[in-house]
């Protein structure tokens, strides 16, 4: 199915992501910071504009429950950037919804994509799948979502399908054509000067120093860091239940165990389940909420007890 058609069968849905472009950053809809053109999530910005979900991105879009359209994200782009030929003194009428212009563009899975995708669901299902088993899946999806292969093209019906790819994916993003500032003149002269050691690395007439940056994967690493720390974190749990025959003390309520948010646990269950050579810790909290006393119920399950490591909540 082609871009085109995708987006007219859930032109109702909601989308899965929405970014709004500025003159000088993006964000995403309710993002409380931004990130620069030119800072370490420009990925992003390149990847929607080939169309690809970025591979470095599939479990933050997972932990965060992205909606996904046919294995496609369907991102709403809200551009709020100023023409080129607009004075920056010139300020636009109306709201921000009706000084932006609105369109959709289309992310498809890429192979990397795909294989990360199973990675995740066998660790989420708690079951593991053979390597024959891996490929034997990837094949099934791969024919389900790519167009059928044609080993003896028609020279003719090679120009109409190029024809229509050029207007499925013509719809670029537009680039920055405003003027540049004394720092983003100095910051695009600074990439140049970077890009020029790397085609000279090898150059023994060359005595630049090589000094690599992983900004990206640094963001990446932070992510996954914070994950493991809400993951590893002990909630208060209440006291067992007594043993038969015995009756169990009064508390009041506020002597019952109290999470950060102010949430009062007044039920705790554990559950151990053993699924070949790893125990599965599972914990089921009962809190009251603060204000209204309404229950609510939170359940984790990892590999550690008390915790979401290896699992999920």
């Amino acid at each position: 199915m082609g871009n085109i058609d995708l987006l007219e069968r859930y032109k109702d849905e909601q989308p899965s992501l929405i970014l709004h472009l500025f003159d000088s950053h993006f964000r995403f809809e309710g993002q409380e910071g931004v990130f620069l053109y030119n800072g370490p999530m420009r990925f992003f910005f390149d990847s929607l504009n080939e169309g690809k979900i970025p591979v470095d991105l599939v479990d933050v879009l997972t932990q965060v429950n992205c909606r996904y359209y046919d294995g496609c994200l369907i991102v709403e782009v809200h551009d709020h950037r100023r023409p080129a030929q607009e004075p920056r003194s010139k300020k636009r009428r109306g709201d921000k919804d009706a000084a932006s212009i609105i369109y959709k563009k289309v992310m498809r899975p890429t192979i990397e994509t795909l294989s990360l995708d199973l990675a995740l669901a066998c660790e989420h299902s708690r079951s593991k799948l053979s390597q024959d088993d891996t490929l034997a899946v990837e094949g099934m999806v791969l024919l389900a979502v790519e167009a059928p292969l044609d080993l003896d093209p028609d020279f003719q019906i090679s120009r109409v399908s190029n024809a229509i790819r050029y207007i499925e994916y013509g719809h670029l993003l537009p680039r920055h054509t405003r003027k540049y500032n004394s720092a983003e003149i100095e910051a695009e002269q600074a990439e140049r000067e970077e890009k020029l050691k790397l085609l000279t690395l090898m150059d023994d007439r060359s005595s630049r120093d090589f000094q690599p940056s992983f900004t990206r994967v640094s963001q990446v690493h932070d992510w996954r860091h914070r994950k493991y720390i809400n993951d590893s974190d002990v909630y208060p749990s209440a006291a067992p239940p007594p043993p038969p025959g015995k009756k169990a003390p009064k508390k009041g309520r506020s002597q019952m165990p109290m999470l950060s948010d102010g949430r009062k646990v007044i039920r705790t269950l554990r559950f151990v389940q053993t699924i070949g050579s790893r125990s599965i810790h599972t914990v089921f909290h009962v809190v009251e909420l603060p204000d209204t006393r309404k229950l609510q119920g939170i359940m984790r399950w990892g590999t550690l007890p008390d915790t979401s490591i290896n699992g999920g909540s």
